[in-house]
């Protein structure tokens, strides 16, 4: 069936019905066929109560259109954040200079895939766009980060679409084992378009 025709019947035929739990008696004003153009409006008397609602029923409905879950009503911001699939090749940047970026099958309690920065004296970098940010308000977030050989440094660096810095944060790494690293900045400036990076300098993987 056609969604919208779907859709329309539905309004219709849910206009007719008695809606019992909710605060207010819905009235319909006009009923036509479905396949005949007009308006359907809906009086709600709010003065009117005929039963309560349970503290424990609780009913939605959301269509995921042009995030409006995804940094909508979830706040989660970074994308792809597992590499898993696609995820890298679709959400992420990398750039390396005496070095390399790659999609590592490294198996972990929260994944079985990471980004694997390596540096030969060098810089990697993976980078994101489309981050929101609001001024004076506080973003955090964390990583699970393993380091592999010799002590890269990790740093985290969040820009303005101009390139302009907003944040640089380093992410301490102690050990081999994997570890979860916690970070945290606010923002001095709005952007609706800011970036953050996660850039590996010195020698050895992480």
């Amino acid at each position: 069936m056609n969604r919208r025709h779907f859709l329309k019947e539905s309004m219709v035929a849910g206009a007719a019905i008695h809606l019992r739990g909710i605060s207010g008696t819905f009235a319909l004003n006009t009923l036509k066929p479905a396949d005949e153009p007009g308006v359907i409006a809906l009086l709600v008397d709010t003065d009117r109560v005929t039963t309560s609602i349970d503290q424990q029923i609780y009913g939605q409905f959301l269509e995921h259109i042009n995030h409006s879950v995804e940094d909508g009503l979830f706040a989660e911001q970074i994308r792809g954040a597992g590499f898993e699939g696609e995820d890298f090749d679709t959400y992420w940047e990398s750039f390396a200079e005496l070095g390399e970026v790659a999609v590592a099958n490294v198996d972990f309690q929260n994944g079985a895939k990471s980004a694997r920065l390596r540096v030969e004296g060098g810089r990697a970098t993976i980078r994101q766009g489309r981050i929101f940010l609001n001024e004076g308000v506080k973003y955090d977030g964390s990583l699970w980060l393993k380091r592999e050989t010799g002590w890269p440094m990790l740093t985290l660096l969040v820009k303005t679409a101009k390139g302009e810095p907003i944040a640089s944060l380093p992410l301490a790494v102690t050990g081999s084992e994997w570890q979860e690293v916690p970070f945290a900045f606010v923002s001095p400036m709005r952007d609706t378009q800011a970036t953050i990076e996660f850039a590996a300098t010195g020698k050895g993987a992480i």
